[in-house]
Formats: C-alpha cells, structure tokens, sequence
C-alpha cells in the first residue's frame, strides 16, 4: 500500500478547508439576498396597504415573511393588516411573534395593547400598555399614548391605577438614588434639583411624579418656604 505524503495530506487539508469556507460565506451571502428579497416584498406590501389595497399587501408580507421568518418587523406588519381584516386572533399571535423576536420592540406592544382595548380585555390591554411604559428605548409618543390609556383605565379598574402608581413610585425612587450619589454633598442643590425635574413633570401633567419630587426637596431643604407653596399647587392638581 502507498502511504500519502505529507504534501499530499497537506494538499487534501487545504481543499477541505478551502470548500467549508466557500460554503459557510455562500450561505452567508444566500442568506444577506433573502433578507434583500424580504425587504422588497415588505415595501411593495406597504405601498399596497397605504393605497388600501388589503389583500395585496397581506400577500406581499407574507412572501417577505416566508424570506425572513425571523422579521420582528414583518411579524408586526402582518399582525397589523389581519386586524385590518377582522381576524384578532391570527392578529394577535403575529404581534406576540414579533416580541418573541424582539421583546424590545415598542410598536408591537402598542399594536398588543390596542387590540386587547377593542376586545374590550382592559387587564391584557393594561398589561401590554405598562410593558410600553417600562422599555427603556420606547419613543416618546408611543409612551405618552400609554400613560394616557393606563390613567383612563385605571379609572376603572382601581388596580391598574394601582399597580401603575407602584411602578411609578419604585422608578422615582430609582431616579432619586442616581440624583442622591452626583449631590450628595450638597442637599440644597439636590433639593433644586428635584425641584427642577419636578417643574418638567408638571408641564407634562404628571403631578404624582412632581409631588413625590417636591417632598423629597423639601426634607433636604426644610427651611425653603418656596417648596411649601409648589406641594399645595401639586396637591390641588392632583384634586382636581
């Protein structure tokens, strides 16, 4: 028997490699085109939706799904045209899909939260609206919607309020731990300080924040009159 040469062996190795590496960047770039492809079908099925042509964009999404299974966006954009069609559940589980993909994904919550309110489940609806609330990279307009639907639920069912308000009283407290550690030295600029952010919750209506705000400026500052007044002013916000 002829035994192969180290050249030989040295040769086979290089082929060997040489085709794995081929065949890991093919699936690679086969890969990167399907998601091209994905991205394509989602446009056309936008342009389609936004002209009002429902059947038309279903199809296109779910051609873009079939590319990209793992779409968070696309899930969201199915989720969205289903409950255009009256079709809640299959709705609903497309937008649980896509926070299977991307918990952080703030539309989907949004999209969750409304869909519980017009089946008329106010507990899920609150469940997904605080979720929103809690994302730390959420925008803004989508949070303020949340705040706005978790106050005129809480109005009636008292414990969504009263969960909301928990949530709200441990994230100030969290935020007072942060000012606490950059002031410490200095409880009169940690007062202002309070007061300072107390004033933006205030032009936000958020008199709950602001009044937890001011009281904490006033025990560092017990001997600032004005902090006396800006509580009374919070107090009959709240009141009213």
């Amino acid at each position: 028997m002829v035994k192969p040469t180290r050249t030989f062996l040295y040769i086979s190795l290089k082929i060997i490699i040489s085709v794995a590496f081929l065949s890991a960047s093919g699936s690679a770039m086969c890969g990167e085109l399907l998601k091209e492809q994905s991205l394509e079908h989602r446009q056309k099925g936008y342009e389609a939706q936004k002209a009002g042509m429902i059947g038309e964009a279903l199809s296109y999404y779910q051609k873009a799904i079939q590319l990209d299974p793992s779409s968070a966006l696309i899930h969201n954009d199915l989720g969205i045209i289903y409950e255009m069609k009256g079709e809640l559940l299959v709705a609903e589980e497309s937008y649980q899909k896509a926070l299977v993909i991307d918990p952080g994904y703030d539309k989907a919550y949004f999209n969750l939260a409304q869909l519980y309110e017009a089946k008329g489940d106010l507990i899920n609806a609150a469940n997904y609206w605080l979720k929103l609330m809690r994302l730390p990279n959420a925008e803004e307009p989508l949070v303020k919607k949340a705040e706005g639907r978790i106050y005129e639920i809480g109005r009636i069912i008292p414990e969504v309020r009263k969960e909301y308000m928990q949530s709200e009283a441990a994230l100030l407290n969290t935020q007072t731990v942060s000012l606490k550690n950059r002031l410490a030295t200095d409880n009169q600029a940690l007062a202002e300080s309070y007061i300072e952010t107390a004033a933006t919750f205030m032009k936000r209506k958020e008199y709950v924040k602001a009044l937890k705000l001011y009281l904490d400026a006033k025990h560092l500052d017990p001997q600032n009159d004005h902090i006396d007044a800006l509580i009374e002013a919070t107090q009959k916000k709240i009141l009213l």
